[in-house]
């Protein structure tokens, strides 16, 4: 009896001396998938983290954008409905071969023109970004002058976005993101007053497409926190197909065959909300 009991106490010492060990083991074991019991050792630490940047966001941005496009682009004779408008000053053929109404052919190319809306530039932005590697958004976005109605102009238009996040592919718990995107606006409006084609200020308009792209970066103060301040530096190329002389009248001339191009360049400072 007295070696069996021995015996046991060896035994029992054994397995205290192994407890660290297998300890040891339980805890370097990964996270268990969902529905699986956690096992013994097991810590919240193995739990896979959030992304920093993972789920919806809302995005604000201020900045400034510059005009980019042409003057004086040839257009089809303006139409309304099936016919050709003419006005009080005759066809609009005759006021382009003349240059426009006092025979100046630099007016024709100020009023006829790509090259307007530089000034205050702003965005509102809804998107969701699936685990930190990408996201999907819509965006709203405008720029602009605010002078007087003879020289205000603006362009703005609607996009839905994409973008790659970079830095998530190296680390997921960072307070700092970088976005590269890009995006497509169906319809684009560049909108602008002018007085040298009629004494009375007429809004004009050129009305298509365009393609945002650009690089963003976010920073967040506290990492766990909703607040984010980044910098957008995007351009946008528009590609107008439309003319309008007149939007109260309808009266307006479609190029579809050379569609008249400009580039933006629109600095942002963004204001971002993550949840």
């Amino acid at each position: 009896m007295a070696l069996v009991r021995k015996q046991v106490l060896m035994l029992a010492l054994a397995l205290t001396a192994l407890l660290p060990a297998g300890a040891g083991i339980a805890v370097a074991v990964e996270a268990p998938p969902d529905g699986v019991p956690v096992p013994s050792g097991y810590t919240a630490e193995h739990k896979r983290a959030k992304s920093t940047f993972e789920g919806f966001f809302v995005q604000l941005g201020l900045g400034y954008s510059t005009s980019g496009g042409e003057g004086g682009p040839v257009i089809p004779d303006v139409q309304q409905g099936a016919a050709a408008s003419e006005w009080n000053f005759g066809t609009f053929q005759d006021w382009r071969n003349k240059g426009c109404l006092v025979g100046d052919r630099g007016c024709y190319n100020r009023a006829i023109t790509t090259d307007r809306g530089a000034g205050l530039a702003a965005a509102f932005q809804l998107g969701y970004n699936i685990k930190g590697y990408a996201d999907l958004a819509i965006d709203f976005a405008w720029n602009g002058s605010f002078g007087s109605t003879a020289d205000m102009a603006g362009a703005g238009a609607i996009s839905p976005l994409v973008g790659i996040h970079p830095l998530r592919f190296w680390r997921d718990d960072l307070p700092v993101d970088v976005r590269v995107y890009t995006g497509f606006g169906a319809f684009d409006i560049l909108y602008y007053y002018e007085t040298e084609f009629q004494t009375e200020a007429k809004g004009k308009a050129w009305t298509g497409t365009s393609v945002p792209f650009g690089l963003q970066t976010e920073y967040k103060f506290d990492k766990n926190g909703a607040f984010a301040l980044g910098l957008d530096l995007r351009f946008v190329r528009g590609s107008y197909t439309k003319w309008i002389y007149n939007n109260d009248k309808d009266i307006a001339s479609h190029m579809d065959n050379d569609p008249v191009t400009t580039m933006r360049f629109a600095p942002r400072v963004n204001f971002g909300f993550h949840f």
